[in-house]
């Protein structure tokens, strides 16, 4: 088994199928610790979408290495610092409607979101029955029997 942790039941990887990926919190730990993961492993993962709350130079950064189809920022404010850094075929979106696009941007939604912030990303990911990666404990303290009902209602 690799050392990452991911167990391939081929080594051919032309039959792989690549899982898309959308971040939210890329730039912080746990975010940016996954899109190390990712970038040590081609061909298994796409970036198809990273979101942060306000840290425009780390997000432009990773947004010129990964390549996503979506770059979202949950603070308006600096939407046009944003707008003039990220690179030509990204599209910045910002406030509200970025965590709804990126909930629907990927097979795979890591929601790396510190704090009760997070509790959207994860209740829309589940709404869309997408596979969640939950780094984010608020979501289930705080609104664990919402995200209970929500995924059950999402099986049926």
């Amino acid at each position: 088994m690799p050392a990452d942790g991911i167990r391939l039941l081929t080594t051919d990887a032309s039959k792989l199928i690549m899982k898309s990926v959308a971040i939210a919190g890329s730039t912080g730990s746990i975010g940016r610790q996954a899109l190390q993961v990712i970038s040590d492993s081609p061909g298994y993962f796409e970036v198809t979408a990273i979101g942060a709350n306000s840290n425009v130079a780390l997000l432009v950064e990773q947004a010129k290495r990964f390549h996503p189809k979506f770059v979202c920022l949950f603070d308006e404010s600096f939407k046009n610092e944003l707008i003039q850094e990220v690179p030509v075929g990204s599209e910045v979106v910002c406030g509200k409607d970025s965590i709804q696009v990126l909930s629907e941007a990927a097979d795979l939604i890591l929601n790396a979101i510190v704090g009760f912030a997070g509790i959207s990303v994860t209740l829309n990911s589940l709404k869309l029955n997408k596979i969640l990666a939950l780094a984010n404990k608020e979501s289930l303290v705080a609104g664990g029997d919402v995200v209970d009902k929500i995924k059950r209602e999402s099986l049926e």
